[in-house]
Order: structure tokens, then C-alpha cells, then sequence
């Protein structure tokens, strides 16, 4: 049968026209819309605080505030520029504690791995803190993370192993996991987005054998990228050593701007004090409880604002730049404790802290870098002209009542008046220092005694010195328990000699101070567990860490108030001058520590006498354990007082003639009114006649009157130099 094509044809063009095809055209279409979008257009990807909040859940067991996460004011401001802002290279922050930082970094690695697809890198100082970091962020975001849970892969054969070195998920991006310690870690990957953490550690510090500026290195791991990032972030150490502050310094160092509450008056929130018109104000109660606080605004009117009004002043605020970077892109965010919404952060215990940390140095430092966020002056720590004052007190006897032991220090040298001449006299200097329940001092005197040592008629006077007997206010009498004198000044076997000559029991002990950098003076012992045998096996000696034992004498010297060291208003007017000789150093590339005399001065004895009298006190308390290693118990069962007080009237304090030892001296020259016919006359400081042993005579000397403290002219050393944030 022949197909009649004419009619198949007018045949179809007439179903054609009776047909409806735009239902299944519009299908089309919509196929053809998903298919473009699925494969050739680029995904809308949402904005970083919006992916946060869709995708990251906080658990009541790591907040107080559980539920999806909501980013503070500086957490955006961080992630915003990261992912944001095109210009940005390098965030800087400068962070206290308790502000949620390791959750903003969590929040930031999770929408550079699932959302951006990005290879990221992750290092911290050392090896155990980046494992923390993992298991307690990495791994809730692997598990509780949808978005990210979804590109968790599963290992083939052939394929690269997960680990807690390096990551990798379905979508390409890779992640590393390093630790700046060691250096090899800083090699060997690229990365899109570098962050480094807690960059004021020590294992960020270069090393003697170091390739260079760690910073650097993990820097240079994203030189393959065009516009990769850096975050790092710490609270800050040492000012002269901390890298968080070098890469501040270099940012544009952006503070937060609020508005008060009250008045609209646009400002930053800074500490202030009990001067300036702005800060945080607080009340105390008699037990130094704080009992009210509350930020006043910077403006004439002064508002006050309450922490009930803290959230919505802080989380409207607005970073601004205060400076230019001079590094192009490098955007500082500075963020304090009190812009945390913590409950650690309340302003309440804030203040609380900083009254605690007013007389203890320690948590003064502890209070300005962990929570002010401001790097700490440790160098240029010093003594102001008002605080050096307070430390000269009258002594209501030789001993003042809250001493609970007395040790000595002694340094031996040629004389250096006469040094270099044939007029040269070795001469040993001694200084007697009591310490208190609490290990502060009380400095007793300072003596000098001139001859050499090994000369009887020279060892007598020190022999007889060291058995001297220093009377308290109550009648009692102490003697020098221990004794640590320096035999590396020119009569090494001399001294060594004469200190062997005495009763093990007596703890007279020959020493040498070790005077080399150490990488961190907290970590070792000021007295060695045994001595160091002399040549041949004779006058053996201690070698002592007298880096570490200067550096927590001039701890002591920072203390105020109660707890603030003390000196006789008999001791010479430049003593305290001659205790600021030398200043503590820190190598910038090694981070050692050393004391180095000031420019133009010399290692003054006074200043070696106390650090050895300080050394004595270890040794003793090593050799003396149980009766002398908790100072707080040895005086309650000597019946020892923690203030100085009248032991008849019970009146706090002492307000009467200086009837400390150098005081008497002076008078028993001037004329036998105090004097102990017992004792040899000791040496006037400034004179030099010698000291005289009993079968001597000396002419009498002028007495020398004691200069009031208000009267004595002493250096003003500079203080925690004053920052933008008060």
C-alpha cells in the first residue's frame, strides 16, 4: 500500500493546530533553569553571619547562651572583613579572655570549609594546644554541623588519611592542622585562609637555629592564592617581645565606638581611673568588696551607665579606625574583656580583679594582658618617686615585729674606689634582710668591711658580724640563720675557706652566681639541690640562679600597701638608687632573659647583696624544709605577728624615733647612748675608715642624722607607660 505523504502531512499540521503544548513547554523551560543553575551559574552564597547562625548551634554544656549562634560585635567585625572585604588581607586581634574567641574561629573555619570550598590552615604554639583546639571545636563542628557533616568523606584505598595533621572533605577543601613550635610544621601546604592563634606563646618565638619570622613563614603559605587571609590572634605578653603587638602596631587599629545610652555620646569604652572623667567606677565595702559598678560616660553630663544597658550599648557599637595601617589591609580589632557578654566578663568581677590586683604585681600583669588586652611593660616596670618614699620607714627596733627570719647576703670585690691603683683594699659587703610570713622583705642594713679575705684580723670582723644578735621591739633577739656570700670576686679559696670554717648547721655557704640568660625566670630553682666540689675536692660552693633571684627581688619591689617591701629611714639616700642598677632584657630573637646594668651605671653591691640574701633564704628553706619551707607556718608557731605592732598596746604601725640598727649605730658614734659594748662599731656607709674589731681604735666620726623619707631624692623610674584605652 503507497503512503499518500500529501495527506500525512495535512493531516498532521491539523493535529498540530488543535494541540497544546505549553504545559510541557514550561516544564522544559524550568528544567532547563534548574539545570543552568545547578551546573553553570554561580551559587548565591550566604553572607558569613547569616551561615553562622543557620548552621552552627551552640550546646548549654559550652554557653550560657545555647541555641544557634549569634556573633557579638567583634566576632562580625572579624568574619566580615575576612569574607567581605575585599581590601583585607590580615585581621589582627588583639583580644582579652572570656570573649569567645575559639567559637569565632570554629564558626570562621566552617564557613571557609563548607560554604567557600577554601583549603585553611590552622596553627597554634605547640602541639597539645592545637589537639585542644580540635577535639573541643573541630570535631563538635564536625559532628554537629550539618553543612559540614554532609562533606565529611570516607577514606578509599589509595586515598589520604583524615588526621589531626590534616583534613580533607568531599567539596576540595583541605585543611592543616600545625603547631609553630615546631618549624618544619610551617612548610609543605598552601592555604587560602592562615590562622594563627595565641601568637604571644613562646612557641612562636624563633629560635637560635630559626629560618626566620614564624609570622612570615605561615604567611608565605598563601602566596599562591591572590587574595588569601591571615587571622591572628592572642592577648598580649611582653611588650617588647610580643608578636601580636608588632602586627597591632602595623594594623589600623580599630577600637569599638558606642553611644551612651543616655546622652548619645559617641566614645570608646576604656578602664579609665579614679582621675579621669570617663571608665569604669566602682564602690568597695570594708573588706575591699566591690558593691556597685557602673561605666561612666565620657561627656559634661557624665551618665552613668549600668551593666543592664552593657549588651545593647556594645552589640549597636561600631569598629573604627584610629590609626593608618602600615602594612596596607591589615585591619586591627581590639576587644577588651568587658565587651564580653560572658558571665566571667561581668563588670562586677572585672572590678573585683582590679581591686585584687592592686597591691600583688602578678595579677596586675595578669589584669592588663588578659583582661585590659594591652601588652605588659615588664622591662620598664619600675619604682615611682611617691611609691620609693613609702618604702623608708622608722623601724621600732633593729627587727621589725613581722620578721620571721633573718638571712644574709654578701658580695666580695677589690674596693672600687681603689681599683686599678696600688691604693686598691678588697673589701666584703654584706646586706641582713628579714622576711615576713607573706616572703617580703624588711631590709635590716647594709654593711661593708674592708681587708682580705683570709686575713684573721679581716675574717674576725665578719665572723663576728655573721654571730651578731639584732634585737626585736618585744626583747627578743634573732640571729642570721643563713648566709650566701659571693666568692667569684677575686679570693675564690679565700672565701670559700672561711665559709667551711664555720658548722654545717650554721648555713654560711660559699657562692657563685650564674649570670647567663635563661629562656623563662619562672621555671627553675634559684638554689642548686647540691654544691659544686672545689678544685681537688676542697671549698666546694653553690651555684646559684642569680638571674632568677634579682628578677623575683625586683618582683618584690613592685608590691604596694601592706604588702610593699621596707627599708630603714636610716639607710643612705642613694640606696635605693643603687637597687635600680641594673634592668631586666629580653633577647628578641631567643626570648632570654638577663639583667644588664643601665647605660652608664655598674652592678652596685647593694643590689647583688639583696638578691644573695634572697638566694640564702632558698637554701635555707631547701636544707630546712619543714621548718622553715612555709613561712606563714613558721611564724605562727613563733608567735610572730602579720603586721607591725605594738606588742604592749596592740596599736597598728610604728610612728616613733628610727631605732633601726643603723640608726643606733649612729647614735653610739655620736655618743655611747644605744651602743653594745659587746659588738664591734660597725662602718659608717660613706666613710672609709674599716670596721673595728675590739683590740682596735678608731677616731670618733661626725653622726650622721637620718634624712626623713619625704626629704631623700630619689630616681623617678617610668611606669606603665599610658595607652589610648586609659
Amino acid at each position: 500500500m503507497s503512503l499518500n505523504f500529501r495527506d500525512i502531512k495535512a493531516e498532521a499540521s491539523s493535529l498540530l493546530q488543535e494541540s497544546d503544548f505549553s504545559e510541557g513547554l514550561s516544564e522544559f523551560k524550568r528544567l532547563l533553569a534548574q539545570h543552568r543553575s545547578d551546573y553553570l551559574a554561580w551559587r548565591e552564597r550566604k553572607p558569613f553571619v547569616q551561615w553562622t547562625y543557620d548552621n552552627i548551634n551552640l550546646t548549654s554544656q559550652e554557653s550560657s547562651r545555647a541555641g544557634p549562634m549569634k556573633l557579638s560585635v567583634y566576632q562580625r567585625e572579624i568574619g566580615n572583613n575576612i569574607f567581605h572585604n575585599p581590601e583585607c588581607r590580615q585581621v589582627t586581634a588583639l583580644k582579652g579572655v572570656q570573649i569567645g574567641y575559639s567559637k569565632g574561629l570554629r564558626a570562621i573555619y566552617g564557613y571557609a570549609a563548607a560554604e567557600l570550598a577554601k583549603r585553611v590552615s590552622v596553627t597554634f604554639p605547640v602541639t597539645d594546644d592545637m589537639k585542644r583546639f580540635f577535639k573541643d571545636e573541630l570535631a563538635l563542628l564536625h559532628s554537629s554541623c550539618a553543612a559540614v557533616q554532609a562533606l565529611l568523606r570516607e577514606t578509599k584505598r589509595g586515598e589520604v588519611a583524615d588526621s589531626m595533621s590534616e583534613y580533607r572533605y568531599k567539596n576540595g577543601s583541605i585543611a592543616y592542622y600545625r603547631a609553630a613550635h615546631n618549624e618544619d610544621d610551617l612548610q609543605g601546604f598552601t592555604s587560602w585562609l592562615q590562622i594563627a592563634d595565641e601568637a604571644d606563646r613562646s612557641g612562636w618565638l624563633p629560635r637560635g637555629n630559626s629560618a626566620g619570622d614564624k609570622v612570615s613563614q605561615l604567611r608565605n603559605r598563601g602566596t599562591d592564592f591572590h587574595d588569601s587571609k591571615l587571622i591572628i590572634g592572642s592577648t598580649p605578653g611582653i611588650r617588647d617581645i610580643s608578636v601580636i603587638w608588632r602586627e597591632w602596631e602595623t594594623s589600623d587599629k580599630r577600637m569599638l565606638e558606642v553611644k551612651c545610652p543616655h546622652c548619645g555620646q559617641a566614645q570608646i569604652l576604656r578602664w579609665g581611673g579614679p582621675k579621669t572623667r570617663y571608665g569604669f567606677k566602682y564602690t568597695v565595702d570594708e573588706n575591699k568588696h566591690v558593691t556597685d559598678v557602673f561605666y561612666q560616660c565620657d561627656s559634661p553630663r557624665r551618665c552613668r551607665v549600668d551593666e543592664t544597658l552593657k549588651e545593647e550599648m556594645i552589640e549597636n557599637g561600631v569598629y573604627k579606625a584610629t590609626d593608618i595601617a602600615k602594612v596596607p589591609g591589615n585591619i586591627g580589632v581590639h576587644i577588651p574583656s568587658w565587651l564580653s557578654m560572658s558571665p566571667g566578663a561581668a563588670w562586677t568581677l572585672l572590678a573585683q580583679q582590679w581591686v585584687a590586683a592592686q597591691d600583688d604585681p602578678a595579677k596586675l600583669k595578669e589584669f592588663v594582658t588578659f583582661k585590659m588586652a594591652e601588652p605588659w611593660d615588664d622591662i620598664g616596670q619600675g619604682i615611682d618617686e611617691t611609691t620609693a618614699s613609702s618604702l623608708f620607714r622608722q623601724y621600732p627596733a633593729e627587727v621589725p615585729d613581722d620578721v620571721v627570719l633573718l638571712t644574709a647576703g654578701g658580695d666580695t670585690q677589690l674596693n672600687k674606689e681603689g681599683k686599678g691603683t696600688e691604693f686598691s683594699i678588697p673589701s666584703r659587703e654584706f646586706s641582713v634582710v628579714g622576711w615576713t610570713r607573706f616572703g617580703q622583705m624588711r631590709v635590716i642594713g647594709h654593711w661593708k668591711f674592708y681587708g682580705t679575705p683570709g686575713e684573721k684580723s679581716s675574717d674576725d670582723e665578719v665572723r663576728a658580724f655573721l654571730g651578731r644578735k639584732f634585737k626585736r621591739r618585744d626583747g627578743r633577739e634573732m640571729s642570721i640563720l643563713a648566709a650566701a656570700m659571693d666568692s667569684n670576686g677575686g679570693f675564690p679559696e679565700q672565701v670559700r675557706a672561711f665559709c667551711g670554717s664555720f658548722p654545717s648547721n650554721r648555713n654560711i655557704w660559699a657562692i657563685i652566681g650564674n649570670n647567663q640568660a635563661v629562656k623563662d625566670d619562672k621555671t627553675r630553682y634559684v638554689w642548686p639541690r647540691k654544691p659544686t666540689p672545689g678544685k681537688k675536692g676542697k671549698g666546694s660552693y653553690y651555684r646559684i640562679e642569680s638571674i632568677l633571684a634579682k628578677s623575683e627581688v625586683f618582683r618584690l619591689l613592685q608590691y604596694t600597701g601592706d604588702h610593699a617591701p621596707m627599708f630603714p629611714a636610716s639607710m643612705p639616700p642613694n640606696y635605693l638608687e643603687k637597687l635600680l642598677c641594673e634592668e631586666k632584657r629580653r633577647d628578641a630573637k631567643t626570648g632570654k632573659i638577663s639583667w644588664k646594668e643601665k647605660r652608664g651605671r655598674r652592678p652596685e653591691e647593694e643590689w647583688v647583696c639583696l638578691a644573695y640574701a634572697y638566694a640564702a633564704l632558698k637554701g635555707l628553706q631547701m636544707v630546712k624544709l619543714q621548718t622553715w619551707g612555709d613561712l606563714n607556718l613558721a611564724a605562727r608557731n613563733l608567735g610572730i605577728p602579720d603586721t607591725i605592732h605594738d606588742p604592749k598596746t596592740g596599736e597598728i604601725g610604728y610612728d616613733g624615733d628610727d631605732m633601726s640598727a643603723h640608726a643606733q649605730e649612729r647614735r653610739a658614734v655620736a655618743g655611747p647612748l644605744l651602743a653594745d659594748p659587746s659588738m664591734p662599731k660597725p662602718l659608717i656607709r660613706g666613710s672609709t675608715t674599716t670596721v673595728q674589731a675590739p683590740d682596735r681604735v678608731v677616731d670618733p666620726l661626725k653622726a650622721q642624722e637620718a634624712l626623713p623619707p619625704k626629704q631623700v631624692k630619689r630616681r623617678t623610674v617610668r611606669q606603665i607607660k599610658p595607652t589610648r584605652w586609659g
